[in-house]
């Protein structure tokens, strides 16, 4: 339940980036209703969330049944990340290009220049400044040997092509390092326009779940460390 609570929802505001250009064009309406469903949508992220943490705090055994009415098309609910995310095309201009808010469990994000792929040994995520590679170690029975010092391949830099190749990328929990090692998998998770996000699981001397999140146009790669027990 703590992880549902952590990420509980996502925002996706996938804004083309011809939009400035289209926004004086397009009627005054059109930019007005979409502004009305992205403030629903706001509102019935923040509904559920209030139920998730109301429900958390009743303790085991407690239960919701929710129900709410929405015309998004892209709506993707995740037990793998324990996320629920919406994602909106528009021309209005709701939010920054290549902005990211966070207000509670609640991320938004706008841009639409995310590229994700998936092969039996990489996961590779990029936007347009960076690219990102990972070692992928593939889910099986019995679960494969699993170190995060490799997990990281490398980052590169698009715009000066300097690429980083990571001799380290270990995880350590509570400064242990034999938890940086175990079995596990890792595998992704989202391959949005607006985000792609990876997940590796980790069971050691203790069990954890590590999240790689690479955003649109962001420079940087966001790493979480969630349910370690």
């Amino acid at each position: 339940m703590d992880s549902l609570i952590s990420t509980v929802v996502v925002i996706l505001i996938a804004v083309t980036s011809f939009s400035i250009v289209l926004t004086a064009g397009v009627p005054l309406i059109e930019k007005s209703l979409d502004s009305i469903k992205f403030s629903e949508a706001e509102k019935i992220f923040s509904y559920i969330d209030n139920c998730i943490n109301e429900v958390a705090n009743e303790g085991p055994g407690a239960s919701r049944i929710l129900k709410f009415r929405t015309d998004a098309k892209n709506f993707r609910v995740s037990s793998q990340d324990n996320s629920i995310e919406v994602e909106m095309g528009t021309a209005a201009k709701l939010m920054d290009y290549y902005s990211r808010s966070i207000h509670g469990n609640i991320i938004q994000v706008s841009g639409n220049d995310m590229s994700c792929t998936n092969t039996t040994s990489a996961i590779a995520m990029g936007n347009s400044y960076i690219s990102v590679i990972l070692r992928h170690t593939p889910q099986a029975s019995p679960m494969a040997v699993i170190d995060t010092s490799g997990i990281i391949a490398n980052i590169t830099e698009k715009r000066s092509g300097r690429s980083i190749a990571f001799a380290d990328s270990s995880i350590a929990i509570d400064e242990n390092e034999e938890t940086s090692s175990g079995v596990g998998y890792t595998e992704l998770v989202s391959q949005g326009r607006s985000l792609c996000r990876a997940h590796a699981f980790v069971n050691s001397t203790v069990k954890y779940d590590v999240y790689y999140t690479l955003y649109a146009g962001a420079d940087f790669l966001d790493i979480e460390i969630r349910n370690v027990v």
